[in-house]
């Protein structure tokens, strides 16, 4: 069961791991992601440059390569899932 199961649970890791990767607001609610940098997301982040020190260019920077980087990890999965369905 599990195999033919693997196509639907590997769909199912990336719709969770996207927006778990933009995690913004409880971390910044409970902490404002600090100490430090200790729980700062990327989202914090971004936001942080954006709002708070006013550096525009890092902020879209950094926005630029997470949205790489989540277009990366879809065509990884997208892939995986084809080599399932070709079996």
């Amino acid at each position: 069961t599990v195999p033919q199961l693997r196509p639907t649970l590997i769909l199912i890791l990336l719709l969770r791991l996207i927006p778990a990767i933009k995690e913004f607001d409880k971390p910044f609610i409970i902490t404002g992601g600090g100490p430090g940098v200790a729980t700062e997301t990327i989202s914090i982040y971004i936001y942080k440059r954006v709002y708070w020190y006013n550096h525009m260019g890092t902020a879209v920077a950094a926005a630029f390569l997470l949205l790489v980087f989540v277009i990366i990890l879809a065509q990884v999965v997208f892939t995986v899932l084809r080599r399932y369905e070709e079996w």
